[in-house]
Formats: C-alpha cells, structure tokens, sequence
C-alpha cells in the first residue's frame, strides 16, 4: 500500500495538473469512505527551486468507525532531476502509527 502512494505522489508530481489541490472521493461498493487530497506547488528552500507535493488520505466519519486512516505525506522534489530533498509522511490505521 505504502509503494502504492509513494508512486501516486510520482505520478502527481510529473502531471504537473495540480496546482492549487485536488480531491479525490474514494468509494467501495457505491459508498463514500474516504477523501484523498493531493496538492503540488513551487517553493524555495535555501534558494533552490523545489516541487512541493502533499497528500493526505481520511477516512469519512461513517467508515471511521470501521476502519479509520488519517495519513499525511509531503515531499520536496528537485523539478529538473527528480530527486528528492525531502520526505514526510504520518500514517494512522488499524494496528500501524508510523512517522517518518
């Protein structure tokens, strides 16, 4: 799951679509569970351009109560080589409290 996310951040930030965010509903079998929102931006750290990328995943009150997540992950990017400068993440479910 985790590799999973980490390719969706990629994959955000190549597209370059989403400037200001995007939310995303997630369903399962017809019902809302979740809402994943996914943010690019330009930044400066040090004086060097950056890719800020964020995305974050939670689950809707009602799912909450059968499985919750809250996870956030944030990256800075080097937008002409791809590297990455830097990596966040804080992931809360069922049995895993993780921080990076």
């Amino acid at each position: 799951m985790e590799k999973l996310i980490i390719r969706l951040l990629f994959l955000v930030l190549l597209s370059g679509l989403l400037q200001a965010g995007t939310v995303f509903d997630v369903s399962l079998w017809g019902v809302h569970v979740a809402d994943v929102i996914m943010a690019r931006s330009d930044t400066t750290v040090n004086q060097q351009r950056l890719v800020s990328v964020r995305f974050s995943s939670n689950t809707t009150p009602f799912s909450s109560r059968i499985y919750p997540v809250d996870s956030h992950y944030h990256m800075l990017v080097d937008p002409e080589t791809y590297q990455l400068k830097y990596f966040t993440k804080d992931t809360q479910q069922p049995g895993v409290v993780n921080s990076i």
